[in-house]
């Protein structure tokens, strides 16, 4: 027979439990009020500095206040001090201009750029039939201003975005060339060039593919864009009808934010389950891209650098989680923030990051990169020349190390050959699809 507890023990019991449970409910409401009152607080003492620098310069300052220009500033300098990368505010007119370049035709003018050692924007390729070939501008040129904006000031993303606007507005751009004569460079000799460029909708080819060694496909996906899919697969399937054994996809220095082209194109390479997923400031995870159970049965290396961010990381990540194939390289940029556009009620937006990528084993990315499996440092020279599009594969480090592990993971001719045709008719028949 159990022991009897008396009533009084009991009631005793439920009110010693019923004040734990208010003294922990107190607490966590307590600290809840607190947070909430010091980021009221907090946000009040903000309004009053702007308040106070606001009257100090209507009471004090010499020139004229353009209101407009003055509130964009105040909407620009807020998101700047959130220190997100992919923050960002566009005014009215960026937001329409924005707007107008999100087709699935490339506007702009027709170049890629890098960032020079002084901050400014170093033509490496000039678009053929693009605007920037017919105005004259030459792989080289250096670009100072763009639209009476120095690039050193705002910034080289910022520079990149300001190329970018709607089919047959304008652009005025302030350039450096290197005079020539007789062929030859003169040293210092520096030319000063000023163009008013307009924008125009223009072809620009994401995916390149060569056959190395006889039966080694390389394909260079340079960015991920709607366009990259159907370019991707067209490139898949001729190296594969070419006989190719395996593949290395060479994303240095490749970017991109269209997550779905990454999808789609890992999707025709592995085998099912999730691929990209993200984690938001809650906590809440979501794997919103998944692989059929259709995948591409060769082996392959992925060529990744620092210059490797956003759908390139996952691209890279993704294959080297299922296949546990070789990630050849140096640490990527760590870019791996999901954005989103808000507009807002004045017809401008912003941008902000909402998100985390995590890869398939749930790794967030974000400032630290995807680690190579085998690290291959290329020189500062050969860096150079990578950046340049100038480097030659037979000098390339990188892809040497890829070429050789593909060439002593390669299957017998024999089995190559049924690889080949299989992966040519699954190929068929997604591109069917």
């Amino acid at each position: 027979m159990g022991k009897k507890v008396s009533i009084g023990v009991v009631i005793a019991l439920v009110a010693i439990t019923a004040a734990i449970t208010f003294t922990l409910s107190y607490h966590m409401a307590m600290s809840t009020f607190n947070k909430t009152v010091a980021d009221i607080n907090e946000r009040q003492q903000m309004y009053q500095k702007l308040s106070e620098i606001d009257q100090r310069v209507r009471q004090n300052y010499l020139g004229e206040i353009n209101e407009a220009e003055l509130s964009d500033g105040i909407s620009a300098g807020y998101i700047t001090g959130l220190s997100d990368s992919k923050g960002r505010y566009l005014s009215a007119e960026e937001y329409k201009e924005f707007l107008a370049g999100t087709s699935e035709d490339s506007v702009g003018i027709g170049i890629e750029t890098i960032q020079d050692d002084d901050g400014n924007m170093e033509v490496v390729s000039v678009l053929a039939g693009s605007p920037a070939e017919r105005e004259g501008i030459l792989k080289g040129d250096v670009i100072l201003r763009i639209g009476g904006n120095e690039v050193q000031r705002i910034g080289y993303s910022d520079a990149i975005g300001k190329l970018d606007g709607a089919v047959g507005s304008t652009v005025d751009i302030e350039l450096l060339r290197q005079v020539t004569e007789e062929g030859e460079t003169e040293e210092g000799l520096l030319e000063n060039i000023q163009l008013t460029i307009t924008r125009e909708a223009y072809e620009y080819h994401s995916v390149s593919s060569e056959l190395m060694q006889g039966s080694i496909g390389y394909m260079v996906i340079s960015r991920f864009t709607t366009q990259t899919v159907d370019e991707f697969q067209q490139e898949l399937t001729s190296l594969l009808e070419q006989g190719a054994t395996g593949l290395i996809f060479d994303v240095r220095n490749s970017s991109g934010e269209d997550v779905e082209a990454v999808g789609e194109i890992l999707d025709d390479l592995l085998p099912a389950g999730n691929l990209i997923g993200t984690i938001d400031k809650e906590g809440r995870e979501e794997f919103q891209i998944q692989s059929d159970a259709n995948a591409l049965d060769l082996p392959m290396a992925v060529l990744v650098n620092d210059g490797t961010s956003g759908a390139a990381e996952l691209f890279a990540s993704s294959i080297k989680d299922f296949r546990k194939e070789v990630i050849i390289g140096e640490n990527t940029a760590g870019k791996g923030t999901k954005d989103k556009i808000f507009p807002l009620s004045d017809g401008s937006a912003i941008v902000i990051s909402i998100a985390n990528y995590v890869t398939m084993n749930g790794q967030i990315f974000t400032d630290l990169g995807i680690s190579p499996t085998e690290t291959v440092v290329l020189e500062e020279g050969q860096r150079k020349q990578l950046n340049r599009k100038a480097l030659d594969p037979a000098d390339d480090p990188q892809i040497q190390a890829a070429v050789t592990f593909l060439g002593g993971g390669t299957a017998s001719s024999e089995e190559s050959a049924v690889q080949s045709e299989e992966a040519i008719s699954s190929a068929v028949e997604e591109n069917a699809g």
